[in-house]
């Protein structure tokens, strides 16, 4: 939702600023992972690759930089159970992108 009103929003609008609370931050890093499926032809085995929106996140946050501090401020406040989810955003953050082969 954030995106498409930021993306839609007129000149005249006032523009959108997203809080710097880091459970907004952890609820949009939530929205933004989904899990791709692959799968090898003859093999029956399925795989699951967790992957981000990360171009969408930048474009919310307006810039990379404003996102990456945002993603330092949610570690800072240690959140319980979602280790993997701040370490795939960390991969991203680092320059980290998925091939088609992933």
């Amino acid at each position: 939702m954030l995106f498409i009103t930021k993306r839609d929003s007129g000149p005249a609008e006032p523009p959108l600023t997203v809080s710097d609370d880091p459970r907004m931050t952890l609820g949009l890093l939530k929205g933004a992972k989904q899990d791709v499926k692959t799968q090898t032809m003859g093999n029956r085995a399925v795989r699951l690759s967790p992957r981000l929106e990360w171009d969408v996140l930048v474009k919310i946050y307006g810039d990379e930089e404003t996102l990456k501090q945002r993603l330092d401020e949610l570690k800072a406040t240690a959140p319980d159970g979602v280790d993997e989810l701040i370490a795939l955003a960390d991969k991203y953050a680092g320059g980290w992108r998925p091939t088609r082969d992933e």
